[in-house]
């Protein structure tokens, strides 16, 4: 959970560092210390860490903390605790991280679009047919143009990327955003994705979705579609009769062979 939690927080931060660096001091802090959780030691400097930047050291020493609590109480004291620190944080390695992965997007054709107007984090309403719908575009410049930050543990480069591209719906995504983009009034011609890695050498690409009057269409059945599941509380993949369950057939000879083997022998 907290390995998860660190994911997130880490994919935030990216996207405020590149997007809106100004609100990085409010809203994140960079000295987050590496401490082994899986150990007391850990543990205890961690939570030492935690009660100097929340300030409630409340005058406990590092050996009251050992040596009076059991590992899963510390950890639990450290929950407790994570609940009260004032903005988000990363470890300075994460940081270091942040910021050549930044350098590589600016490297790439998203750099050029700095020169021009632009908008950040920005929130997009419209109703498509009856439908309210939100999105919220990472990036959109003044030439039409949105993209959405993609931090990703694979490489960047189109030939992999495109795996996760249909894997995770990106595709999908990139035709919802085009419509509701569109149906606000937004004079979208281009959509995005910029994935990025999070590992040297941190390399970036820029991909523009190709067919994206396409994806947008496919993006409104899909909308309305799931405005009439919800109407008629039928949803695909659903059956109201009982339905058979199959073996696999690799499984089920598997069992025949096992049977029959076993038939031989008797």
């Amino acid at each position: 959970e907290s390995e998860e939690r660190a994911h997130f927080t880490f994919g935030r931060f990216i996207h405020t560092f590149l997007l809106e660096p100004d609100k990085v001091q409010e809203q994140f802090g960079t000295n987050k210390p590496k401490a082994n959780m899986a150990s007391k030691e850990g543990c205890v400097d961690y939570l030492l860490w935690l009660m100097e930047e929340t300030g409630n050291t409340g005058g406990i020493s590092r050996d009251q903390l050992k040596n009076g609590n059991t590992i899963a109480e510390l950890r639990a004291l450290i929950k407790d605790m994570e609940r009260w620190l004032p903005k988000e944080y990363i470890t300075e390695e994460d940081f270091a991280a942040a910021k050549a992965m930044a350098g590589e997007c600016l490297d790439t054709q998203f750099g050029q679009l700095l020169d021009h107007p632009y908008q950040t984090e920005l929130t997009v309403v419209a109703d498509i047919e009856g439908v309210p719908c939100k999105i919220r575009l990472d990036f959109y410049s003044a030439l039409g143009i949105g993209v959405d930050l993609k931090s990703t543990r694979n490489n960047s480069r189109r030939g992999i990327f495109v795996q996760e591209y249909t894997r995770f719906r990106y595709d999908v995504q990139a035709g919802l955003y085009t419509l509701v983009a569109r149906a606000a009034g937004l004079d979208l011609k281009v959509f995005a994705f910029m994935p990025v890695m999070k590992n040297p050498p941190y390399l970036a690409t820029f991909l523009a979705a190709e067919e994206i009057d396409l994806l947008a269409e496919y993006a409104r059945q899909l909308v309305v579609g799931f405005d009439k599941c919800r109407e008629t509380n039928k949803w695909p993949g659903y059956y109201e009769r009982p339905q058979s369950l199959e073996l696999p057939r690799w499984r089920k000879e598997e069992m025949e062979k096992a049977v029959c083997s076993k038939s031989e022998n008797e």
